[in-house]
């Protein structure tokens, strides 16, 4: 008989919302618990899920002795610790991006996780996309021929409000670590390591979080990634990689189920489709419980290796950028 594994949300979020929907769609998956500091949302969330257990305090879901994976959507600033709870519990860890907020946090948790033989990801669910792995596997083929150039970006008009999440620095707000994380993972993902990096910011005249950040980065074979976040005006959110036979195009919104357009020279432009039988946000889940039953404590395609990467990135950008977070690190 296949096993069913039981999850639990912390942090009831528009993200948890779509989290839990997913869940719905996978057979051997069940939403067991969801905790939030608020009784009342925790309770709402539960009703309208069909949630057995709702709690009032994260250490009573990660002490649940019937949850075995937990999915964290709590704020980015606290990601580190409900993660480390979890961790400590011995609780399979599914953390939404940014798993942390600095590379010191990310080790720490790393470290828990293989004290403790305990699985951790980062819930990049770009990374499972479809989309994104077909054009992994044109880049790794050569169809493209060399690569020269990504543009990426991820720009909204949000509203503006200081006290909410996204402009929040106690929060750790700000459009880099929020939206700007999905282009840079591209980059990484596609490109690797870059030789030189350069970052600008306009921040928040009040909270001094990035409302804005433009990324350049180069690499040793002479590529180079343009790569935009914004939470102050509204852009196609498509992304572009450019070789030297021709260019794919991942149509927009690219960071989410999505299609492709390649363009190779010489050849009318093709478009290539994918089917979706969720909002895309159970393939991440998939890829836990898959490993979950190997008995690994980390995954091939989202390895701790990855976001370590990723977020020495963020750290970088950070740095160049001016943006920090002196109350939070």
């Amino acid at each position: 008989m296949k096993k069913i594994w039981n999850w639990g949300i912390i942090g009831p979020g528009n993200i948890a919302h779509r989290f839990a929907e997913a869940l719905l769609d996978i057979p051997d998956a069940c939403l067991k618990g969801v905790a939030s500091r608020s009784e009342s949302r925790a309770k709402s969330f539960a009703t309208k899920y069909n949630v057995d257990k709702f709690y009032s305090s994260y250490a009573n879901l990660a002490s649940d002795p019937d949850i075995d994976i937990l999915y964290i959507s709590t704020p980015h600033s606290e990601h580190f610790e409900h993660a480390l709870l979890g961790l400590q519990h011995k609780k399979a860890v599914l953390c939404e991006k940014p798993m942390t907020i600095n590379r010191q946090q990310f080790l720490k948790l790393r470290d828990v996780a293989k004290q403790n033989n305990t699985f951790l990801m980062e819930a990049m669910w770009t990374r499972f996309l479809p989309t994104i792995l077909r054009v992994e596997e044109l880049v790794k083929e050569g169809v493209l021929g060399e690569i020269l150039k990504i543009d990426a970006e991820f720009c909204f008009k949000a509203d503006y409000d200081i006290q909410k999440r996204s402009f929040n620095r106690q929060l750790a707000g700000g459009s880099l670590l929020d939206i700007g994380i999905y282009p840079l993972f591209l980059s990484l993902l596609l490109l690797g390591n870059p030789q030189y990096i350069d970052a600008k910011a306009i921040l928040d005249p009040i909270t001094k979080v990035d409302q804005t950040c433009f990324m350049e980065l180069k690499f040793a074979n002479g590529a180079y990634a343009n790569l935009t976040s914004s939470f102050m005006f509204h852009r196609d959110i498509k992304a572009e990689i450019w070789g030297t036979k021709g260019n794919i195009t991942i149509q927009p919104k690219w960071f989410a189920p999505s299609y492709l357009t390649l363009n190779l020279l010489h050849t009318k432009p093709q478009d290539l489709e994918f089917e979706y039988t969720s909002n895309g946000y159970d393939f991440q889940a998939l890829e836990v419980m898959k490993c979950l039953r190997a008995g690994r404590i980390e995954s091939d395609l989202m390895p701790h290796s990855l976001s370590l990467k990723l977020i020495e990135l963020l750290d970088t950008i950070r740095d160049k950028a001016g943006i920090g977070y002196p109350e939070l690190e």
